[in-house]
């Protein structure tokens, strides 16, 4: 059977994966002592926060041609190059 480290190894694994880690990240942050945990889940943070942006962006984007299909606007390619950047 699994012992109680076993249990709390998974459950460790499995919210290290919840947050986006790689099966490699999690691997060394449950394998390595040396490896500083705070700073794998402080650029984590990073990296979503900068996916949250984009995500955001994409959303304004999708929302600028729902608009305009609306209103049965033809965007020309200018226009489309400055919704999508």
């Amino acid at each position: 059977g699994y012992t109680d480290v076993d249990i709390e190894r998974l459950h460790l694994a499995l919210v290290y994966r919840g947050v986006g880690l790689t099966l490699d990240e999690i691997r060394g942050v449950l394998d390595s002592p040396d490896v500083d945990v705070a700073a794998v889940l402080a650029n984590q943070h990073e990296l979503l926060l900068a996916q949250a942006a984009q995500l955001t962006d994409t959303i304004s984007a999708v929302e600028r041609l729902m608009d305009a299909h609306r209103k049965g606007m033809q965007l020309t390619a200018a226009e489309q190059s400055e919704i999508f950047g």
